[in-house]
């Protein structure tokens, strides 16, 4: 897909994520796959998913934004969700991540996050230190769940 046709997805998706009280999070296209994250406060339903997927997929098909066959994906970024912009990572910070870089992976403790990049505390050689990475050295990241927040009993938000 172009450029302008991810522009005018995203902007029919931030149309309908407004009149859902949602927060598009992340719109990627991944060969034929349309995948579409949202997010609120208090967490995504699976009914949410519906509706959102349900309004997104009229809107592209009335305005014929995708003229290939694809297949659209709308889901929650989850309790490991992935982290793309300085705003995903200023929100978990705090949060144990996994960062990918050319040089390998990083683990630790998000410690801070500007515009230019992110600071971690992780262990090397059994010993407290920091990494300090810019964004541009990110290939991926996500937030890494404890035990606790992966094995609690939450109710799944309505």
């Amino acid at each position: 897909m172009s450029g302008s046709v991810i522009e005018a997805v995203s902007q029919a998706a931030a149309e309908i994520a407004a009149q859902l009280a949602v927060e598009v999070y992340h719109i990627e296209m991944s060969g034929r796959t349309l995948r579409v994250l949202i997010d609120t406060p208090t967490g995504v339903s699976l009914e949410t998913c519906s509706r959102f997927s349900q309004a997104l997929s009229d809107e592209l098909d009335r305005q014929d934004l995708i003229t290939s066959r694809y297949f659209l994906e709308v889901s929650s970024p989850g309790i490991e969700r992935p982290l793309y912009r300085p705003r995903d990572y200023a929100a978990v910070l705090g949060r144990n991540v996994r960062v990918q870089t050319a040089a390998g992976v990083i683990e630790g403790r998000l410690v801070g996050a500007d515009q230019t990049g992110v600071k971690l505390e992780i262990s090397h050689d059994g010993e407290p230190a920091q990494a300090t990475l810019d964004y541009q050295e990110i290939r991926s990241a996500r937030v890494r769940a404890s035990d606790a927040e992966l094995f609690s009993k939450q109710q799944e938000p309505q």
